[in-house]
């Protein structure tokens, strides 16, 4: 997968599990009962995370857009965890681990 490319967003996730994104000019509520739902590889909803990355698309054989991915660069907070107490080199660990299970239901 080629490096993402685009604007940046943190991607907010309250308790009860509604999204809103941020970017530097507008800020937006996320309507998950017709747009996506985050699930980990487990199966249960995320929630109580602030994720900092970039929404693609990829493509099939015939450059038709097939999922959207939001591509995690960094995390706040994530089911409720401080990431930002980690140390760096478990911060970056923490950040490929949830970039790997963290997909979107669309």
């Amino acid at each position: 997968m080629p490096k993402p490319s685009g604007s940046r967003f943190l991607l907010y996730i309250d308790s009860s599990g509604q999204t809103s994104l941020e970017n530097m000019t507008h800020q937006f509520r996320v309507d998950t009962d017709r747009a996506v739902q985050f699930i980990s590889i487990d199966g249960r909803a995320i929630t109580d995370t602030v994720l900092d990355g970039i929404f693609t698309r990829e493509k099939d054989a015939e450059n038709n857009a097939v999922k959207l991915s939001f591509v995690i660069c960094d995390a706040v907070r994530c089911n409720g965890q401080d990431i930002t107490k980690m140390n760096v080199f478990q911060h970056i660990a923490f950040v490929k681990v949830i970039n790997r299970y963290v997909s979107f239901l669309t």
